[in-house]
């Protein structure tokens, strides 16, 4: 869901999520992989953190918004 979270603040970045750190917490916010681009020429990412990274507390505040989301559609997805 971390991946998501991010994507919905903003879909145009890109970044890879380290799965061996369980759960959507800090610490795997903090342990993702940025990147700044794509160089054509190489055909190759450019890591590196973008000036519109988002903050943990965006991320974790979209997280809380979408967990709420999910919460809200239990009993459609019971029927």
């Amino acid at each position: 869901m971390l991946s998501e979270a991010i994507l919905a603040i903003d879909p145009n970045l890109r970044f890879a999520v380290e799965e061996d750190i369980e759960g959507d917490n800090e610490e795997k916010f903090n342990a993702v992989t940025w990147y700044n681009g794509v160089d054509s020429e190489l055909n190759c990412v450019i890591e590196g953190e973008p000036e519109n990274k988002p903050t943990w507390a965006e991320v974790e505040a979209e997280l809380t918004k979408m967990r709420a989301e999910y919460d809200a559609q239990d009993y459609s997805r019971k029927r």
